[in-house]
Formats: C-alpha cells, structure tokens, sequence
C-alpha cells in the first residue's frame, strides 16, 4: 500500500478504517436491499466537453457527507449520503460539492494503470471536490473489479426482471473484495514510491490533456523535471514520456475495438493534437495504422477458440453438447 501525502501508521489507520466501516455498511445494505445505487446513461461517450472529464475505466463514488451534484451533458443529478454512484467509463461529467447539515465528503475509488487508488474528497474551491488521503493498491483483483463494475452500468439500464437483483449481487462483491484488498496489503514505501505513484494518479487523471508533460506533472508535484523524471525511471524502468505515450495507445486500442468512435473522434479522445501524428505514432508502435489494427481485432474477435470447450482424462471436447435429435451442437 502506497499513500500521498506520506503519512505514518498511525496517521493512516484511522483513515483505512474509515474505509473499512463505510464499504461493510455498503455490503450490508446490499445484503438488506436497500443500497441506494446511481447510474448515468452511456451517452456521449469519450466526448471532450468544457467543465466535464471522463476516464477510460469505470470509478465509483460513495457519498459520505453533503452532496455531490453531478453534471452529465444531458442531464444532472445529486448523490446524497450513503447514496453509491458508479460512473461508467467514457461518460462526460463535472462535479459540484455540496454541504447540507454535513460537510461535503465522500470517497472515489478509480482504477488506473493495474492500481486501485481510494481517496478522500472534500469541498475545494469553487466548490470543487478536492482530493486528500490518497491510497495505492496494487491489487490481484484489479481487473475483477473492472469487470464487476463494467458488467454493472451495463445491466443498470437494462429493463430484465432479474438486473437489478444482479446489479446488486456485483455492487456486494465489489466492496467485498475492497475489504479483501484493505486486510492484506500491508506493504509500505518510501517517499520517492508516494511521489512516482502519485505522478501516476496524475497522468491517469490527464491522460487526455493534449498539455500533459514532464514539466506540467513537476510543477505540480513541487519538484524540479529532471528530479522527477529520474525516480519515475528507477521506480518505473520507462521514461514518463513512454509511459503516457503507451498508456494512451492502451485506450486507442481499446476504443479501436469496443466502440464505432472515428480514428479522429479517438485521437482527440486520448490527448493526442493531431490525428495525422496520433496515425504516425500508433503505426510506429503497433505495425499497423489504427484502421487495420481495428479490422485485425474484428477478425480475431470472430475466431472460434483454440482451446476445447471441456477435458475429459481420456478426449475432448469442441462443441457444446447434443440436442433433441442428438446432432452435435457445434461452438460458432
């Protein structure tokens, strides 16, 4: 586990509690159905908008004090305390704090880079939420935390009987492994580790900021660039400039092969200026321009799988069973 700013064991326990107590209040309340969940519509996706940000995977907001009112291109709502928000990758939002009879304060978990980042957020200027208490887990559950909360704003809006008895039944297994996470990372870190991941959270928070560099990530880091490019090489093994050039790629691809956005819609989506250079750079990386390597995903995902369906001790198996008149059902 990994913190900014640095802090002790004592000065972080209280906050890691506050966690604890406040995702097992979360299962409960999924366990008893009354867990209160918000959802935005998938509109808009990876729209650049003025006063609005998204990210490329899914976060979620639990509101513990005041009010967070959030501002979606076509429509705004309010999560109220104890009230969860999962907001799902690629949509476009602001966020306005908001104190009632308590201060506003709630807590965001976001995923980033194979690391799962909780922080503490209180009312800032202008109303903004203003992160403070910033924890890094790099967890064995990343991606199932991605899958869980991909799979849940995707049956959210989905009118089956049975989605949101399902959307629930994710929403607890959620939490459930953040609390898994809390037990067993017991890891500590030294000063520069806190300043490299918190370069980190930064960049993912930026990603599409086509002003993102060395020296912005230092000036606001409080550090000169060469001091911070050198500890992000020794902890990292990549120079920062890399390192935001493939995280960005990581996106491109991902948009290439789950959405219809243009190749130009997607370099401006991913904080590259020009969509000329973005072409260049993609090609010079991945052997191919973006609209090759989008037909490529295509095809490979209408593959059927090499692997057999199930393995027996002495034969396997390529298709699914037999039906009423006892014909092979083949896998497509």
């Amino acid at each position: 586990m990994l913190q900014y700013p640095p802090r002790t064991a004592s000065e972080s326990l209280p906050v890691l509690e506050f966690f604890r107590e406040s995702f097992q209040e979360q299962i409960s309340a999924c366990q008893n159905g009354r867990v209160r969940l918000c959802v935005p519509q998938l509109q808009h996706l990876y729209q650049r908008l003025p006063g609005m940000a998204f990210h490329f995977k899914p976060e979620v907001f639990l509101q513990t004090g005041g009010t967070t009112e959030f501002l979606c291109p076509d429509t705004s709502f309010e999560l109220r305390s104890s009230e969860v928000c999962v907001m799902p990758r690629g949509v476009p939002h602001g966020e306005v704090a908001k104190a009632g009879s308590h201060p506003f304060e709630n807590i965001v978990i976001c995923l980033y880079n194979k690391t799962v980042t909780i922080h503490v957020a209180h009312e800032g200027p202008d109303k903004q939420p203003l992160a403070s208490n910033i924890f890094f887990f790099k967890s064995e559950y990343f991606q199932d935390f991605v899958h869980l909360l991909n799979r849940s704003t995707a049956l959210y809006h989905t009118p089956l009987c049975a989605s949101k008895t399902g959307v629930k039944g994710i929403l607890m297994a959620f939490f459930s492994l953040l609390l898994n996470m809390l037990e067993s990372d017991l890891e500590d870190s030294n000063p520069e580790s806190q300043r490299v991941h918190q370069c980190q959270w930064m960049i993912r928070n930026q990603l599409n900021n086509p002003e993102l560099s060395v020296q912005w990530l230092a000036d606001n880091l409080d550090c000169t660039a060469n001091y911070l490019s050198k500890i992000f090489h020794d902890e990292v093994e990549e120079k920062i400039t890399a390192y935001i050039t493939r995280k960005r790629l990581s996106n491109t691809i991902d948009l290439l092969g789950t959405t219809t956005l243009s190749v130009k819609e997607i370099s401006f989506a991913c904080g590259f200026r020009d969509p000329n250079y973005f072409s260049r750079v993609f090609k010079q990386n991945m052997n191919s321009t973006p609209q090759e390597y989008r037909h490529k995903l295509l095809l490979e995902n209408q593959k059927p799988e090499k692997r057999p369906k199930v393995v027996y001790a002495d034969h396997e198996e390529n298709h699914f069973g037999f039906d009423q008149d006892n014909h092979l059902i083949s896998g497509v």
